[in-house]
C-alpha cells in the first residue's frame, strides 16, 4: 500500500423502495447487497466511486455512482463505502496462513477468515452450522411473533 492511499471496503445494494415493492422475491430485508468488494485501495471516497464505476458499469447506467437513495428514477442501485478498521487492517498485514486441515495456502485472515475456511474435506463447514444457527433465529422469531410476545 503506498502512503498516500488507504483501504476501503464498498458495498453494492438494491434501493430500498425497489426491494420493499418486490417482497415476494427479496424476502422483505430491507437492503440488499448485490456486491461486497472487501478491498479497495484509493486515496478518498471518490476515488473508490470511480472504480466501483469502472469494474461494475452495469449497475450504473446514467454513470453515476449515488452513495444513498435519492429521487432519481434511474437510480436502482447505490454503494455504502467504509475505512476499514484498525482490526481488519492487522489481519492483511499478517500475510498468508496455511489451512491445517487441506494444506491451502491463504492470502491474508482479513480475506480469508480461518473460522469461515473450516471443513476442507468434506465435514460440515462453519458457514453451514452459521446457516442453521441463522435458520433458527429466524424460526424462533416467527414464532415469537406469532404467540403475541
Amino acid at each position: 500500500m503506498s502512503e498516500s492511499k488507504a483501504l476501503f471496503k464498498a458495498f453494492i445494494r438494491v434501493v430500498k423502495s425497489i426491494s420493499e415493492r418486490d417482497n415476494y422475491f427479496l424476502g422483505g430485508f430491507g437492503a440488499v447487497e448485490v456486491v461486497r468488494e472487501p478491498l479497495i485501495e484509493a486515496k478518498d471516497k471518490s476515488e473508490v466511486k470511480k472504480i466501483l464505476l469502472e469494474r461494475y458499469p452495469q449497475f450504473f447506467t446514467n454513470g453515476k455512482v449515488y452513495e444513498r437513495e435519492t429521487k432519481d428514477n434511474a437510480q436502482f442501485f447505490y454503494v455504502v463505502i467504509y475505512p476499514l478498521y484498525e482490526w481488519e487492517k492487522k489481519q492483511i498485514e499478517e500475510g498468508e496462513w496455511v489451512c491445517e486441515s487441506c494444506g491451502h495456502v491463504h492470502e491474508n485472515q482479513y480475506l480469508s477468515n480461518r473460522g469461515l475456511a473450516r471443513g476442507c474435506l468434506g465435514q460440515i463447514s462453519y458457514s453451514a452450522e452459521v446457516m442453521m444457527i441463522f435458520v433458527w433465529r429466524i424460526i424462533r422469531r416467527n414464532i415469537i411473533r406469532s404467540s403475541g410476545y
